[in-house]
């Protein structure tokens, strides 16, 4: 009976904590050719879900949402607030999409037409910080098949990225 009653102790400590660690990653590319930065956001489907039913966004699954004009607008500009590219030459980042994937992940895309990407970008990526304290962010920066990875943490939610 101890051993049940300690395996069944130990089952329902390892499952009251889902993960002890939060990351979401972004690629950034500049596309010369179409004039765009393109942003893909991929994190946990069940991280960000939950994210969106405490902000009172969703209430299911975002999944049912997927032609929910009104839904999904409030879902980019959360995301909006927490992942922004600031710059002179850098027009509005809308959200084009997403998917969710089998394997429990999402992918967010994103463009923003750009002018010139002579001074850069000021690249902000908090995503999910303020509820999962233990949150860490990963971006990646494509310009000219050259990548350059930037990590974002509680006490560093923005960077300047330099295109040269």
């Amino acid at each position: 009976m101890k051993h049940i009653l300690l395996v069944f102790s130990f089952f329902l400590i390892s499952f009251s904590h889902a993960h002890d660690y939060f990351f979401a990653f972004a690629e950034v590319e500049y596309d010369e050719y179409n004039a765009r930065v393109e942003a893909t956001i991929v994190m946990t489907t069940h991280d960000f879900e939950a994210y969106l039913i405490k902000k009172n966004i969703i209430s299911k699954e975002l999944s049912f949402y997927k032609n929910d004009s009104i839904i999904l607008k409030q879902v980019e500009n959360e995301i909006l607030q927490h992942f922004s590219l600031n710059s002179l030459s850098v027009g509005k980042l809308t959200m084009e999409g997403f998917e969710t994937q089998l394997t429990g992940m999402i992918q967010i895309y994103l463009t923003a037409p750009i002018l010139s990407p002579s001074e850069g970008l000021d690249i902000q990526f908090d995503l999910l910080m303020d509820d999962f304290k233990e949150q860490q962010n990963k971006l990646t920066f494509i310009y000219r098949d050259q990548k350059t990875s930037y990590v974002y943490l509680q006490n560093k939610r923005s960077q300047h990225i330099d295109f040269y």
